[in-house]
């Protein structure tokens, strides 16, 4: 043990990586299993009318995303 200065020579990588998603929110007035989604961004009707939400998530990303999941609490 010596109090001399101590050096070394080596290489190190580093991987950054940019993750990032969109979502897109639309809706259309009938019920159809999603057949036409995209919708657009108003629906009129009355109370009990049937509308389709739909969702879009893109990987907006460098990355692979693994278990993405889309939740709205509004929906129920």
């Amino acid at each position: 043990p010596g109090s001399g200065d101590v050096t070394d020579d080596g290489q190190a990588s580093l991987d950054q990586v940019a993750p990032a998603i969109s979502v897109a929110k639309s809706v259309y007035r009938t019920h159809d299993g999603g057949a036409q989604c995209p919708g657009g961004e108003l629906v009129q009707g009355r109370t009990g009318t049937e509308v389709t939400w739909c969702f879009v998530v893109t990987n907006e990303g460098d990355t692979t995303l693994v278990d993405v999941g889309v939740s709205d609490p509004a929906l129920g």
